[in-house]
């Protein structure tokens, strides 16, 4: 008896291959993963639509490692989901240096007819900590 996947393990099954998508610059499997009103939001506040984040990945002036999810967090609410974890990468500059870099994040899935799509990505800046007598 096989039991049917539930939301959880198919949004984050998703989310591995968007990053699965972002880190080997396949545009059209990555298309297949975001809905059509797809927005990411980078630190910052710049607020990139559908083509430009696809173009972003496409012209990536680095090489990509490894790119993974860690500490994934999934809520689902009805036909909306959010996810959120730390993105993990591995890259390496034009100028050859190799760079580890980690990115909280919270990605906001819907359900559409064609299973679960990345409607918005939202990087999240890092948390800093005030210690005593700092304002």
């Amino acid at each position: 008896m096989n039991a049917e996947p539930t939301d959880d393990a198919l949004i984050e099954e998703s989310e591995k291959r968007l990053l699965a998508a972002i880190k080997a610059r396949d545009i059209p499997g990555l298309e297949a993963e975001l809905t059509e009103d797809f927005v990411h939001s980078a630190i910052g506040g710049a607020e990139n639509p559908r083509a430009a984040f696809l173009e972003g990945v496409r012209a990536m002036p680095y090489r990509v490692f490894e790119l993974v999810g860690q500490a994934l967090r999934t809520r689902v609410f009805g036909d909306l989901a959010l996810l959120e974890g730390i993105q993990r990468a591995r890259v390496e500059l034009e100028d050859g240096k190799a760079v580890d870099a980690r990115t909280a994040f919270v990605d906001v899935f819907v359900r559409t007819g064609n299973g679960w799509k990345l409607q918005r990505a939202v990087e999240l800046p890092e948390a800093t900590t005030e210690t005593e007598g700092e304002q």
